[in-house]
């Protein structure tokens, strides 16, 4: 009996360090809300699984689930030591979720063979689920949802006789534009009902051909009921005026959400009265399987608790001796002519969850507009998560922008900084738009991050993902949560990128305040 707690405590331990990992991701990003529904259904399923638990198979050999398993349990260590300093990075969060998996899978071989593996493999490989997608991956299926969306609802307005044009992610009516943002893309809705049809397939039992066809339906619901909301939210912002669309924008969002699930509840049931039941029997003996030996259990616990004990400590050990943290502001230049404050919409407030945030516009002398945004995250988990997940390249297309050419990366001289800024070139309504943007990390001046040399090389940071190299320098100087601040200026009216980037730095020594 103790073997089998122990079994216990240890699995339920490693699944803890992976949802720990993922918690701040689904508390800060609406996209992955969903996340923490997610353990709740494995369990459920598992529960289901295990009330006809079947006999355990021949026994696998000891020699290999023992070695993959400590295999499995030796990777978590480097993995958590680099996701520490980088939770945002999606690609080792992937390992980390496939490695915990893998060791649940090693722990079904050893108990029940092959047999318990197929039992109930499926519902512990339904967390996969909640593990955020893949940086670039999720930002091209975004965008390209967003624009075909956008034209879809633009194709259907005008068919129901009211003028709209696809402006990229905008629908311009009469009286306005109405952005597709990420929440109207249909990513939130899609997956969403991807876990609501998978976690129904496996409640009913159903065989793959069902499960193809209720995942596939999910599909189909999320993108046809989120349509329907674009549509209805334009035509509400036609029919009385843009104001009515923000008081509107949660509440649709969450019946279009509710009609999928109804959608496939319904269809689950239908395929269910068609289907067989099952074979569950009905007085199913509790079966344990083998017990696996207390001492090689002892051994993954300690080694978890050693892990974890290290990586914090390594970090400690960094903060300890760190300098005070070293950051910029902004001296905002409210001498200019036709300087204002540009309000920033509630809606990005609560996405962005900054501590310190403004953004103004103004002319100069020459002719041309500026618009500048400052946003600072005070050290915590969540800075670095929260500052690199919004981009020029991710969000301005959403207001109608089209991004013609990434320039790559230009060092600019701010005082005794030197601050490397990404460079873009938008096209808006036909003019050129140039985008300089700066993440800055308090203490950045002191880090030994390495610059991109060549443009290929820059264009491999334009997603979420910074460079492997960058992040594991990271992790060899002991660095996380640290604060985050982001500067974004927009030119335009210039005759060329030269000309913007050396209003920039004639600009930017007057601006920044160190």
């Amino acid at each position: 009996m103790k073997a089998r707690w122990l079994t216990v405590a240890v699995i339920a331990g490693v699944w803890f360090i992976l949802i720990n990992q993922l918690r701040v991701e689904w508390s800060i990003n609406a996209q992955y809300s969903y996340g923490w529904l997610v353990p709740l259904l494995m369990l459920y399923l598992l529960w289901e699984r295990w009330k006809d638990a079947p006999p355990p198979g021949p026994p696998v050999n000891r020699f290999l689930t023992g070695g993959t398993a400590a295999a499995l349990a030796l990777a978590i260590f480097p993995l958590r030591l680099v996701l520490e300093s980088n939770p945002d990075w999606r690609m080792p969060v992937w390992v980390l979720a496939f490695v915990v998996v893998g060791l649940t899978f090693t722990a079904l071989l050893y108990a029940g063979g092959w047999t318990w593996l197929g039992h109930f493999g499926f519902p512990a490989a339904f967390f996969l689920v909640a593990v955020p997608w893949p940086a670039e991956r999720e930002y091209f299926i975004m965008q390209h949802l967003m624009r075909g969306n956008a034209w879809m609802s633009v194709h259907m307005l005008v068919w129901g006789g009211l003028p709209a044009v696809q402006m990229g992610n905008v629908i311009r009516i009469p009286n306005g534009l109405v952005g597709i943002d990420e929440a109207c893309s249909g990513v939130r809705s899609l997956q969403t009902t991807i876990m609501i049809s998978l976690f129904l397939g496996e409640m009913y039992r159903f065989g793959a051909v069902r499960r193809a066809l209720l995942f596939g339906a999910a599909l189909l619901f999320a993108l046809l009921c989120n349509l329907a909301r674009t549509c209805f939210l334009v035509w509400l912002s036609a029919a009385r005026g843009l104001q009515e669309m923000a008081k509107w924008h949660d509440t649709a969002g969450l019946s279009v959400l509710v009609l999928c699930v109804a959608g496939l509840w319904q269809m689950a049931r239908f395929f269910q009265s068609r289907a067989p039941a099952p074979e569950r029997p009905a007085d199913a003996p509790l079966r344990y399987g083998r017990r696996p030996p207390v001492a090689a259990l002892a051994a993954f616990g300690i080694w978890f608790l050693l892990s974890e004990g290290a990586i914090e400590l390594w970090y400690r050990s960094h903060e300890w001796g760190e300098a005070a943290n070293t950051h910029w502001n902004v001296a905002w230049p409210a001498n200019e002519p036709r300087f204002e404050d540009v309000p920033i919409p509630e809606e990005s407030r609560v996405i962005l969850k900054y501590n310190q945030g403004r953004s103004v516009r103004w002319m100069d002398a020459d002719g041309l507009r500026w618009t500048v945004f400052f946003f600072r995250w005070d050290p915590g988990r969540a800075s670095a998560l929260l500052a690199r997940s919004h981009k020029p390249d991710i969000c301005l297309p959403s207001a109608g922008l089209h991004l013609d050419e990434y320039l790559g990366i230009k060092n600019v001289e701010a005082g005794s900084l030197t601050l490397p800024f990404r460079s873009y070139l938008f096209n808006y309504k036909g003019r050129p738009l140039y985008v300089y943007y700066c993440l800055w990390e308090d203490n950045q001046e002191q880090s030994r991050r390495p610059e991109p040399k060549t443009i290929k090389e820059a264009e491999a940071d334009t997603f979420l993902e910074w460079q492997p190299k960058t992040r594991l320098l990271a992790v060899k100087d002991g660095r996380r949560g640290l604060g985050q601040q982001v500067l974004e200026i927009t030119i335009s009216g210039s005759d060329s990128e030269e000309d913007a980037f050396a209003a920039l730095k004639r600009r930017i020594a007057s601006l920044v305040k160190t």
